[in-house]
């Protein structure tokens, strides 16, 4: 660890173990915050800092539904457990000296699912769907930090609709070659416009918003899910944006038949754990693409706000143009599969 990070690390450790001194470790991190590995008298905890934002309310509000879901649900697979810190009872959440926000876990024994096969496929979307019905019995009482994911304007805070649209249609010089790509983002960007009364209109509840591989746990060994990870963008939006988030993610198979295998084998899984109404299922294979318009949204953000260079923001924008065109190519066959998660 560089001196800054250890700093960091230590501080935040001491906050939760004051006058202790637990083994640390690095581990994989994920995209938006640093993660290390902590052991204390036989337990082992996950030390999270936040590098995107400092607004602990969001952090708070994170917290606030993983708690309730460890202490009312029945799931059969763990979420992760805050820990308090032994100065502020109900506290979770620590701020270090440089203005960033830490949170510290209990660890969860697993690794990382393997989706490229029929039945961990299956176990993931019974998992997403477990879930799913879960969440649907959370209240919690401050208003939720992130919008809907049909709230297109709100995908990023430094990116207006005519930002948007001007980058579509006349991409910088950085993105001169991708020109095409941005052009179909751009369309579908516009199409999804058109739709967002309707959906608006569907069923509402807690999502996760953000499942896929990266952010479960499988049992060792097997393709069990032990555990969904990663709650940071839980927020109330479309109770079906919930499968669509991870069954947009599964559109970058190698092959249109891999798609539409992969995609049954979630939605098998799913249904046997929730089901959708039939509009629901009609509106998914939109919500596919407003899942891909949105990371890209996002990705322009962060490269407007120079917290990256354009390289995320060029493979983002390149695999996202495969995808929608291919959703677009599939959608017949893709209605058939979905028409499967609506309730009989």
């Amino acid at each position: 660890m560089s001196g800054e990070t250890e700093r960091a690390v230590s501080e935040a450790l001491a906050r939760f173990f004051p006058g202790a001194a637990p083994f640390v470790r690095s581990g994989a991190s994920g995209m938006n915050n640093m993660t290390r590995f902590a052991e204390l008298d036989g337990r082992r905890y996950v030390l999270r800092i936040y590098e995107t934002h400092q607004d602990v309310d969001k952090v708070l509000y994170e917290h606030a539904v993983l708690l309730a879901l460890n202490e009312s649900s029945t799931l059969p697979f763990a979420v992760p457990r805050p820990e308090r810190t032994p100065d502020d009872g109900d506290g979770t959440v620590v701020r270090l000296a440089d203005g960033r926000l830490a949170a510290l876990f209990g660890y969860i024994e697993g690794e990382r699912p393997s989706l490229d096969r029929p039945a961990a496929l299956r176990a993931f979307g019974r998992a997403a769907g477990a879930l799913s019905g879960a969440l649907a019995n959370v209240r919690v009482a401050a208003a939720p930090a992130y919008r809907p994911y049909y709230e297109l304007d709100a995908a990023h805070p430094s990116i207006a609709p005519a930002d948007a649209a001007r980058f579509f249609e006349a991409p910088p010089d950085a993105f001169a070659d991708l020109a095409g790509e941005l052009r179909v983002v751009g369309r579908e960007l516009a199409d999804a416009r058109l739709a967002l009364p309707a959906l608006r209109a569907l069923p509402h509840q807690l999502v996760h918003g953000d499942l896929n591989a990266s952010n479960a746990l499988a049992v060792p060994g097997g393709d069990d899910i032990a555990a969904l990870l990663d709650f940071e963008f839980v927020t109330v939006d479309l109770r079906a944006m919930e499968p669509a988030v991870c069954l947009s993610d599964l559109s970058d198979a190698e092959s249109d038949e891999d798609v539409l295998g992969r995609m049954s084998a979630f939605a098998a899984g799913y249904a046997s754990a929730a089901r959708l109404s039939p509009e629901e299922a009609d509106a998914l294979p939109l919500l596919l693409r407003l899942r891909r318009i949105d990371v890209v949204l996002h990705f322009l953000g962060r490269w407007r706000d120079r917290i990256e260079g354009p390289e995320p923001l060029r493979r983002v924008a390149a695999g996202s143009a495969r995808a929608l065109e291919r959703l677009r190519r599939l959608e017949a066959p893709l209605r058939d599969i979905f028409a499967g998660l609506a309730a009989e």
